[in-house]
């Protein structure tokens, strides 16, 4: 039972943790390429700065692309909108964010880029060109075809015609692999609810382990239910990964 009790402290640890990262202020701005979720490789990183570069110097506007593994479960466009806004970026300006751990994306744009590039279409270059690598963890290649489509549209859309000659071009577009992590998550789970027989033994024995601390607004139930959803989760990402979503 001791071991059960330091699992579930370790993880108590790691919800307050990653309930702190979510409330915390938006992340600083790191250049071009902010990849806080490092799935980015080294070469993708210094096209993506050049080809911002040749957009900076076609309509004065930048490029950003954001890359993180959970926003906490805020809704995904809404983030990017309000970093948008909260890096004060302009209205030529272009952010992509890329959330790796709950598999979702989005675009966020200045007023006079969307008078070119209409979120419709936007969506039709996420259908075309990012969907399928990015489900395929092969991020690098995700993030390179949709800067490349989205910005060379953009300069098009204002009459220009964007220089991408010599980006990307020689780059071996790895995947990511995340198995690692999964697995050692479903270890702890597994162990968890190996012991759940032993917790609801213990639970009758002390029914003060159902309340709530006042402070911080965890008790044990909150704490299984969701690792339950967790676990849920983690099985549908598996079963997932046997075959690309389609794209909606």
């Amino acid at each position: 039972m001791k071991k059960f009790f330091s699992l579930l402290f370790s993880i108590l640890l790691i919800f307050t943790a990653v309930s702190a990262g979510a409330e915390s202020a938006y992340p600083a701005r790191q250049g071009t390429v902010t990849d806080l979720a490092d799935v980015l490789p080294d070469d993708t990183e210094k096209d993506l700065v050049k080809l911002s570069d040749r957009y900076s110097d076609a309509t004065d506007g930048e490029f950003y692309i954001v890359t993180r593994h959970f926003l906490g479960g805020r809704d995904v466009n809404a983030y990017a909108r309000e970093l948008f806004d909260a890096w004060h970026l302009s209205g030529s300006d272009v952010l992509l964010l890329m959330v790796i751990g709950e598999e979702s994306y989005a675009m966020a744009m200045g007023s006079e880029t969307m008078l070119v590039l209409p979120q419709e279409t936007v969506d039709t270059c996420f259908g075309s060109y990012f969907h399928q690598p990015f489900m395929a963890r092969q991020y690098g290649k995700a993030a390179a075809d949709m800067a490349k489509e989205t910005l060379s549209r953009i300069v098009s859309g204002w009459g220009g015609k964007l220089n991408t000659t010599g980006l990307f071009g020689t780059q071996n577009w790895q995947v990511v692999h995340v198995d690692a992590i999964e697995q050692e998550l479903n270890s702890m789970f597994s162990s968890l609810f190996d012991n759940l027989p032993e917790v609801a033994e213990e639970i009758e024995e002390k029914p003060t382990l159902l309340q709530e601390d006042k402070s911080t607004g965890i008790s044990l139930w909150k704490v299984i239910l969701i690792l339950i959803i967790l676990r849920t989760v983690f099985r549908k990402r598996r079963r997932r990964n046997f075959g690309h979503r389609p794209y909606r």
